[in-house]
């Protein structure tokens, strides 16, 4: 990391640390890994004192043990970026409820947590971010609810539910021969490939064509079982199609973002845009089918200048 970020190297955000592995790899200085197939660096925390090992990373130290069998304060350890959780989400108010592209409050919807995009995000994720969206909105989002069902009689409209008992109905009848496993894993390695660390405009264009493949090969699957209760096989199912949904959205919206900013790099484009100073809404009603909006950044901290102005200004950042 002496090369990437000279200054913050191994405490640089975990967005250009992938990067710079990956980077590393590409250039043919990774280790292929017999047991897995899969080329990494080496991590080093030999040097550390016991207690770090045993207290401050004992999550970290048991993961190594575990899967490869190897005692992180005597050995090296095997690290490769993988996939984490995207960045924003359903766009919501600051109460949870969700909105609409042009802002509407859709009624009676909520999301919050990991799923939601009250903005706390920004163009780059960090581990306190995800605190403040579970724990401070879980409270007002929680307060919002309470506050909705009181003032409200809420009843189901008609229909409500008919869309989803067909759906799983239409997995149980079912009768192709495609493996809903390796539909999964076929798609995850082609993602990682070209909707990952780095993207680029032709990979990203690929993708998109082949997750229309790969939707078509996800409708030939079927379920050995066929009972809705309890049923593993057709959560797996229902779990593909909504994987398949999520990577056809991110890749076109990769794909319009010509520019790179936080963990969305484009090879291509490799500087940052302020062209592209929103949010990006993406909506999807049919597979493949996508319509974008904008949201606006709240910049009014910065704008009113007070005390702590200078912390929200947009700034390039340099490790």
């Amino acid at each position: 990391m002496d090369r990437y970020a000279p200054k913050m190297k191994n405490l640089a955000p975990r967005d250009i640390v992938a990067r710079s592995i990956e980077t590393e790899i590409r250039e043919g200085r990774g280790i292929m890994n017999p047991d897995h197939q899969i080329e990494h660096v080496w991590i080093d925390l030999r040097h550390l004192p016991d207690y770090v090992h045993e207290v401050k990373l004992k999550e970290v130290a048991s993961f190594f043990k575990t899967y490869v069998n190897l005692d992180s304060r005597t050995q090296l350890c095997p690290v490769r970026p993988s996939n984490h959780y995207h960045m924003g989400g359903i766009p919501t108010n600051a109460f949870g409820e969700v909105q609409g592209s042009a802002g509407q409050i859709v009624p009676g919807l909520f999301a919050v947590g990991e799923c939601a995009c009250a903005s706390f995000h920004g163009f780059n994720r960090l581990g306190t971010n995800s605190l403040l969206e579970l724990l401070t909105m879980g409270r007002y989002v929680g307060e919002r609810v309470e506050s909705y069902l009181s003032e409200k009689q809420i009843s189901a409209p008609k229909g409500a539910g008919e869309a989803s008992l067909a759906l799983f109905s239409s997995y149980l009848a079912g009768t192709g021969k495609e493996n809903v496993g390796r539909v999964r894993l076929d798609m995850r390695d082609m993602m990682t490939r070209k909707v990952g660390v780095f993207r680029h405009e032709k990979g990203v264009g690929e993708a998109i064509q082949e997750l229309l493949t790969f939707k078509e090969r996800a409708e030939k699957t079927s379920v050995s079982v066929r009972d809705a209760r309890w049923n593993q096989e057709l959560l797996e199912r229902w779990e593909l199609d909504n994987l398949l949904d999520n990577a056809m959205t991110i890749a076109q919206g990769a794909l319009l973002r010509k520019e790179s900013r936080g963990a969305h790099f484009r090879e291509d484009y490799p500087v940052r845009s302020d062209d592209f100073q929103y949010h990006t809404l993406v909506s999807m009603t049919e597979f493949g089918k996508v319509t974008f909006g904008k949201r606006l950044i709240d910049m009014s901290l910065f704008e009113a200048k007070g005390e702590y102005s200078e912390h929200f200004k947009i700034i390039p950042r340099k490790y």
